[in-house]
C-alpha cells in the first residue's frame, strides 16, 4: 500500500497562510474570509488562499463578519488569534461585509407570496403605505409609520 505523506503547508516569508486562514475563520463572529477589492489573496502552487495577504511588514486579512457581533470585537479576536502566526508583522483586519440579519435570511419556501403588479402613481404621496418596498411599511405592519413623500431628485424648473 502506497500512502503519501501529507504535504506541509507552504510558508510565505515564514508565515503559514493556511494556519493564518484557519485561525481567522475559527474566531467568533467571523463568517468567512473574502477576496476584497483590491484582491486580498495569497497565490500558492495550484491554488490560492482568499482573504490572506502577506507583505514585508503586514499580514492582511479581509473577512465577512456575522450580524449582531460588535465589529471591534471581531477585529480584535482575529488580531489576537493571528498575531502568534505573523512573526514580527502587524496584523491588519478589514471587515468588508456583514452577514444579513437572521430575519432577512429566509429560504425561498419562507418568502412571502409575491404581490400582484402595482401601478405607479403620479405622485409619491398618492402611493399607499408599503408600496415603496420599505419592509417597515409593509401590510404586515399597517399604520406603524405614515407614508412619507419622497423628495424629488431635481428641482422643477420655474
Amino acid at each position: 500500500m502506497n500512502v503519501s505523506a501529507p504535504t506541509p503547508s507552504p510558508l510565505v516569508d515564514g508565515v503559514d497562510v493556511d494556519a493564518v486562514a484557519g485561525a481567522a475563520r475559527a474566531c467568533p463572529g467571523v463568517d468567512d474570509l473574502l477576496g476584497g477589492f483590491p484582491e486580498v489573496a495569497t497565490y500558492l502552487p495550484g491554488r490560492r488562499v482568499t482573504g490572506v495577504r502577506i507583505t514585508d511588514d503586514t499580514v492582511e486579512l479581509c473577512l465577512r463578519a456575522d450580524w449582531g457581533v460588535p465589529l471591534y470585537e471581531v477585529g480584535a479576536a482575529v488580531q489576537h488569534a493571528v498575531a502568534p502566526l505573523a512573526g514580527r508583522r502587524s496584523v491588519d483586519v478589514t471587515i468588508a461585509e456583514v452577514t444579513d440579519p437572521p430575519a432577512a435570511r429566509r429560504t425561498t419556501s419562507e418568502q412571502p407570496a409575491a404581490l400582484g403588479p402595482q401601478q405607479p402613481s403620479a405622485h409619491p404621496a398618492e402611493t399607499p403605505a408599503g408600496a415603496h418596498g420599505d419592509p417597515l411599511m409593509s401590510q404586515a405592519n399597517p399604520g406603524a409609520h405614515p407614508a412619507r413623500p419622497l423628495l424629488a431628485a431635481t428641482p422643477e424648473p420655474p
